[in-house]
């Protein structure tokens, strides 16, 4: 679903939680209670390919309370409004 999304809509993503501007080449999809997978068009070693230039990758882990940036994961990403922001999301998303 990932993969044909971003390349039959060619939708640029959401934007930013935090209202910054954001490339076209990446988008945050799916949040799950574990982790964050990122959409983006840059292959690189530890990316995955799902279809025809369109890579995964888990972008933050959840541990001990609260999202974990992973050495690749983009600077935007890495910042704690954005995590605090993901985490709420996961909040709503496991909440009964």
């Amino acid at each position: 679903m990932l993969a044909s999304w971003r390349t039959v809509l060619g939708h640029p993503g959401p934007p930013s939680p935090i209202g910054r501007a954001r490339t076209r080449d990446r988008i945050p999809y799916p949040l799950t209670a574990a982790s964050l997978v990122l959409a983006t068009t840059k292959d690189r070693a530890h990316r995955i390919c799902l279809h025809e230039g369109i890579h995964a990758e888990v972008t933050l882990l959840y541990e001990r309370g609260g999202f974990r940036p992973l050495p690749w994961t983009y600077p935007d990403y890495r910042s704690a409004e954005v995590r605090s922001f993901f985490e709420r999301a996961r909040g709503l998303i496991l909440a009964p």
